[in-house]
């Protein structure tokens, strides 16, 4: 699996878990659906860019992938007017970008090779 496959992935499993908590948070199953049909595309296209760029990016791997990660989630977060779930929706952000820059790590052996 690439690196565009695997952020694509990754990228989905965080907005099925900011959708969980939002849900969680107001006690609505049903904005979970919204929060998944709006969040969808932008999760699986930021994905995609960060794990693009996790393959090509050999130094301060973590910080790189996690800006756009966060600038992400908080420009969502004013669009939709949903100051207050920007922070929390900010740590499985957060958690699966350090699983991407993981899982795309370029092992010393094939680097230096």
């Amino acid at each position: 699996m690439d690196g565009i496959a695997k952020g694509i992935l990754l990228g989905g499993v965080n907005v099925l878990a900011v959708a969980a908590g939002v849900a969680v948070h107001d006690r609505d199953p049903a904005i979970a659906v919204f929060v998944l049909m709006l969040g969808f595309m932008p999760g699986a296209l930021v994905g995609a860019i960060l794990g693009a760029l996790a393959t090509r990016v050999v130094r301060h791997r973590l910080l790189v992938l996690a800006l756009p990660a966060v600038g992400a989630v908080v420009a969502l977060g004013r669009i939709l007017d949903v100051h207050a779930m920007i922070v929390p929706a900010c740590v499985p952000t957060l958690a699966l970008v350090a699983i991407l820059e993981r899982w795309t790590r370029v092992s010393p052996d094939v680097a230096s090779g």
